[in-house]
């Protein structure tokens, strides 16, 4: 079993089982370090699970909350999903890339979690801001291993689509992919790129894509709410018992 396995199964059995009760705090990373003797990087990564889950929630700077107690595969959707369509309000026009840098940055917890490497870890950062019709709709930044893309900054001008420039030039497939949808707020960056106000709620997405053995990429997206909508398609009625993953 994987190290991270072990970690995540013996927390997630201490919670369920009223050991680590909702609302107790959780060990500090050391502890946990050296109470199951693994890596940082691998307790990390068990946390990472237990909070998509919602067992825990981890608040920088003051520690690992626990806020449930019940497993996500006892809740249950009202529908079927059969597609999911996202909507652009371009009038047909097509999408345009307005700008886009790539440069290196030292990956900091989140990005580090995700990419399943230490922190301060080198990564490549991506920027792009995407327009229709000469009007911004999406800020983009995608994060990237530097061992998966290794000379990624001197592809800029033939950046479009990050996926299939990474199966051009380095055979690194996209096989899976993760998307959370939250709102948020533009704040004055948001704002002075995407062109409007400060304040005015954007959709934030959140990307984790894998490769057959790797994280492929980590993605943060700001969407402006009146140039994008997402079509959730449903049908017929659920079988009794269909897990619906829960995230809160």
């Amino acid at each position: 079993m994987k190290a991270y396995l072990r970690v995540y199964n013996a927390i997630r059995e201490q919670i369920l089982n009223g050991e680590a009760p909702v609302g107790s705090m959780l060990p500090p990373e050391p502890v946990l370090e050296k109470q199951f003797s693994v890596s940082r990087t691998t307790v990390r990564r068990a946390m990472l699970r237990l909070s998509e889950e919602g067992f825990i929630h981890i608040k920088q700077g003051r520690g690992t909350e626990v806020i449930s107690s019940i497993p996500a595969s006892n809740y249950y959707k009202f529908h079927n999903i059969t597609g999911i369509q996202e909507i652009f309000n371009n009038s047909g026009k097509p999408f345009t890339q307005n700008s886009c840098y790539i440069d290196q940055v030292f990956a900091d917890q989140k990005i580090a979690e995700a990419l399943q490497i230490p922190e301060k870890t080198p990564v490549y950062q991506v920027q792009r801001l995407l327009c229709t019709d000469s009007l911004p709709f999406a800020l983009m930044k995608n994060y990237v291993r530097t061992d998966v893309a290794p000379g990624l900054e001197q592809y800029t001008e033939e950046l479009i689509d990050l996926y299939k420039l990474l199966q051009e030039k380095y055979n690194a497939v996209f096989f899976t992919g993760k998307e959370h949808i939250s709102a948020a707020t533009a704040g004055f960056t948001e704002a002075h790129l995407l062109k409007v106000a400060p304040g005015t709620p954007l959709l934030f997405c959140t990307r984790y894509a894998q490769t057959h053995t790797l994280p492929l990429e980590y993605g943060q997206t700001y969407l402006r709410t009146d140039r994008y909508d997402l079509v959730v398609e449903m049908q017929g009625w659920p079988a009794q018992g269909v897990p619906l993953h829960i995230i809160r």
